[in-house]
């Protein structure tokens, strides 16, 4: 089936959060991860360009099997004006959203408190699924898990982690007291001294804004507060770095808290 104007219009569409709520659905591009993501969310429509994807490749043919009717083949122009990636990958799918009922959180959780850069949030969900997290939680100001960019930069993990956004002062107010709370805040404890991450049956750390860090009304429930310590030898501010990537410093914490 070829592409039509008003196709590659709707799919543009999806890249406005408003659309993507509307319709339920959302875009990724390239062939991983719309492999992975086709294994995890429903196939709405996968649009490739045949001069750029090997059409009998194990994922096209999975898809030719399974679903004919939401293949299409599509020129590079069409993939081009479909895709929001400087270089486009040949391969456009939309899938459909899914959504989770909150659940109590169980074994080590990650809370997102305002994270905003689509990057940050994509790594942050990558590097989740990597050190086993099944839920994170995230503030109804943290950045739309759908983003193309997000979705980009998950590289799939977007279907092995549930996600969910919710009011997290109320969230927080109804945890049991047993929760390990821990939150990366500038006067915490040394991430490295021994026995500053709890390893309770439920624990759950907390990752801040990426100028503004863990807001105060969230900052209460830290029960036991860590910091990441710089080792950088600049004598002045200006020859020392400002602060650490949420991203990466969500790595950091991650990898302590499983050693």
């Amino acid at each position: 089936m070829n592409v039509s104007k008003s196709q590659i219009k709707f799919v543009r569409s999806l890249q406005l959060k408003k659309n993507r709520d509307e319709e339920l659905l959302f875009v990724a591009e390239g062939l991983k991860c719309v492999a992975m993501l086709y294994a995890r969310f429903e196939l709405v429509r996968c649009f490739i360009d045949p001069l750029a994807i090997d059409m009998r490749c194990e994922e096209i043919l999975s898809i030719q099997e399974d679903a004919p009717q939401k293949l299409h083949i599509a020129t590079a122009e069409d993939i081009s004006k479909m895709s929001s990636l400087r270089t486009p990958q040949g391969i456009v799918a939309v899938f459909r959203q899914s959504t989770y009922t909150p659940v109590s959180p169980k074994g080590l959780c990650l809370v997102l408190d305002s994270i905003q850069d689509p990057g940050n949030m994509g790594t942050i969900i990558r590097t989740a699924d990597w050190f086993g997290i099944k839920d994170i939680y995230c503030s109804l100001q943290t950045v739309d898990c759908y983003n193309p960019k997000v979705v980009q930069a998950t590289m799939g993990s977007l279907g092995h982690v549930r996600i969910h956004y919710l009011s997290l002062p109320d969230w927080f107010a109804q945890l049991p007291q047993s929760v390990s709370v821990i939150g990366t805040l500038l006067d915490g404890k040394n991430v490295y001294a021994s026995n500053a991450l709890p390893k309770n049956e439920t624990s759950i750390i907390v990752m801040g804004n990426e100028g503004k860090g863990i807001s105060d009304e969230i900052r209460k429930y830290i029960t036991h507060p860590v910091c990441i310590p710089s080792y950088a030898t600049g004598n002045t501010p200006i020859d020392r770095p400002e602060s650490l990537n949420v991203s990466i410093a969500t790595g950091i914490i991650l990898a302590k808290y499983r050693e």
